[in-house]
């Protein structure tokens, strides 16, 4: 949901309640607002455009004169353990460039503050030339993100993993899933964003990526958020996504240091597509995956 605010700090667009909450979220922590923009200790000067509301977290543009930083509030029930995990995780990783850099942080006010970044426009799902070379970057992004994110050990196979911790996937709609899963190694474990949303990228001003939103980031499989990324494409570019998967492979597979094999990996992505896209159909409705 997007909506916008006026140069004057006034709210417009659909929802006229979120100008209100983020004041009030804010109110008492402005000091570090003021030092981290550089503009004056006055309440007016900071101006404010929406970006993206969701559940957890009202993501916005914060201007102080011609200053701009991402300010990301959470709120909700869950807005303690969210803002954590997003801190850790920028925290963490801010040595890589693969990340907003953070200028401010509120754990009283669940708020961080972190440089700014235009969001990327993703080309229409009828561009296929722009598409292939949009998913060929974030598989790029992905495997260097894998190689510098804090990472350990587990043990198994991806069937014992999707059994215990795959939610309410029925691996079982997809007749194949047992005898291959069971046959790919898990990797250890490494941070992850655990959140394939295309959205969920800027672009700096030389080009490149930096990831961002992680209020949902977990120690996962190495290679979970390839997986997850993978299957945001195919819902995405449906029409070109041979093109589209192969360009994202490539791009993981020229930045990827490590023990991960991307067919492998591109074998799990299917079968949990799959047996995402038929949960609830009976048996005999199910396609082959291959």
């Amino acid at each position: 949901m997007l909506d916008g605010a006026g140069q004057n700090g006034t709210e417009t667009g659909a929802d006229p309640g979120w100008y209100a909450f983020v004041r009030a979220r804010i109110e008492g922590g402005h000091d570090q607002l003021y030092q981290a923009l550089g503009c004056p200790q006055d309440a007016e000067a900071l101006e404010f455009r929406l970006l993206k509301r969701g559940s957890r977290a009202f993501s916005l543009e914060c201007r102080a004169g011609t200053t701009s930083a991402l300010l990301k509030i959470f709120c909700g029930a869950d807005a303690g353990a969210a803002y954590a995990r997003e801190k850790m995780s920028l925290m963490v990783m801010a040595p890589t460039g693969l990340v907003p850099g953070v200028l401010a942080v509120s754990d009283q006010r669940h708020f961080l503050l972190e440089h700014w970044h235009n969001p990327v426009a993703w080309p229409e799902t009828s561009q296929r030339a722009p598409a292939v070379a949009a998913a060929r970057r974030i598989g790029d992004w992905i495997a260097r993100f894998d190689a510098r994110a804090p990472a350990g050990n587990r043990c198994g196979n991806w069937f014992e993993y999707l059994t215990k911790c795959g939610g309410d996937i029925d691996l079982g709609q997809v007749p194949c899933a047992r005898d291959i899963l069971c046959d790919i190694p898990l990797c250890g474990t490494v941070l992850s964003r655990n959140d394939g949303a295309l959205h969920n990228f800027l672009e700096t001003p030389t080009g490149d990526l930096v990831g961002c939103d992680f209020e949902n980031a977990r120690m996962k499989p190495r290679g979970w958020d390839y997986i997850q990324g993978y299957i945001s494409l195919i819902e995405r570019y449906p029409e070109a996504a041979q093109q589209v998967i192969q360009a994202y492979a490539e791009g993981f597979s020229r930045a990827h240091r490590g023990a991960l094999l991307v067919n492998e990996l591109n074998d799990v992505a299917r079968i949990l597509f799959c047996a995402r896209a038929t949960q609830g159909r009976a048996p005999q409705e199910v396609l082959s995956w291959q």
